[in-house]
């Protein structure tokens, strides 16, 4: 009767866990870049020397791309500049960001301390939709970072490149 027991539980235990895992927003489906206003990419170089320092972000909204670069480990931009997407442009930009397959993973625990990190951060109005962090607990099968690179004009793109030529 103890093992009988003991099976019921284990079963629904693996029941709970499996259909809890199932959440929707553990994966960067099509549907959720559909619903966004805002697709935000951060990325930094990790912990070093402030004059070596820089953190970029990189906001796609329906109809335009900003990227702001800061240098050092203060809050003055030293790059910032916006430009017009076409429709086109940001449905392109939504298919190559689903075919990466972004999906939350477990946790891998603590990232290497003053590593870079690459975070994406995924919106509805004030909804998050979706976010992860490259560093902790987000597997992609690409190179994230170059779909937003991708997506920049030239001169924002070579910007993204080479933020420490700023």
């Amino acid at each position: 009767m103890r093992k009988v027991l003991l099976s019921i539980m284990a079963m629904f235990s693996l029941v709970i866990s499996t259909a809890c895992g199932q959440n929707s927003n553990n994966k960067l489906t099509s549907d959720i870049l559909q619903k966004a206003t805002s697709i935000q990419f951060y990325t930094d170089n990790g912990t070093v020397a402030p004059d070596c320092h820089y953190e970029m972000t990189v906001i796609v909204s329906k109809d335009s791309v900003q990227l702001t670069v800061i240098k050092g480990y203060g809050h003055q931009a030293a790059y910032d500049q916006t430009a017009p997407l076409t429709a086109e442009q940001y449905q392109q930009f939504i298919q190559q960001l689903a075919d990466l397959s972004v999906q939350k993973a477990e946790s891998r625990g603590v990232p290497t301390t003053g590593g870079s990190v690459e975070s994406i951060r995924v919106t509805d109005g004030s909804n998050l939709l979706f976010q992860g962090s490259t560093g902790k607990s987000l597997t992609c099968d690409g190179d994230l970072s170059m779909t937003f690179h991708d997506l920049l004009p030239n001169e924002m793109a070579q910007v993204f490149r080479h933020p420490h030529d700023l």
